[in-house]
């Protein structure tokens, strides 16, 4: 949880340190709402990329990407169907020369917001 102004900033510093680093790892940040969150995300986001570095922020609805830098959602980003639950095999339709597939090869950070409304599929 990130309540509190201390906690925001450590959750910060050590989710840019990790990207600095080339750290691999998952992240999951969970509060109620209006307790900074999305700031967070954006604050590390503008961080990270002032380094040069590529992120990218993705949300499991639009809703969601409005409040994120870039405006993205899952399924634009990862190039996914639709409706998940009827594909066959839900899989990225992500071409291994493309430049979408170079960007996430070179992505340092990828922040899924909102990800507990994601489908399980």
């Amino acid at each position: 949880m990130v309540p509190n102004l201390d906690d925001q900033k450590a959750t910060h510093k050590r989710n840019v340190d990790s990207a600095k680093n080339n750290c691999e790892g998952l992240v999951f940040l969970s509060a109620p709402g209006r307790t900074g969150i999305t700031f967070i995300i954006n604050l590390l986001l503008a961080t990270v990329r002032q380094n040069n570095c590529i992120v990218l922020a993705v949300a499991s609805s639009g809703t969601a990407a409005t409040l994120l830098t870039g405006r993205r959602t899952v399924h634009s980003v990862f190039k996914l169907p639709f409706i998940l639950s009827l594909a066959e095999a839900p899989t990225c339709n992500i071409s291994k020369g493309t430049v979408l597939a170079e960007v996430l090869r070179q992505c340092r950070v990828i922040v899924g917001d909102d990800c507990t409304m994601s489908s399980k599929h």
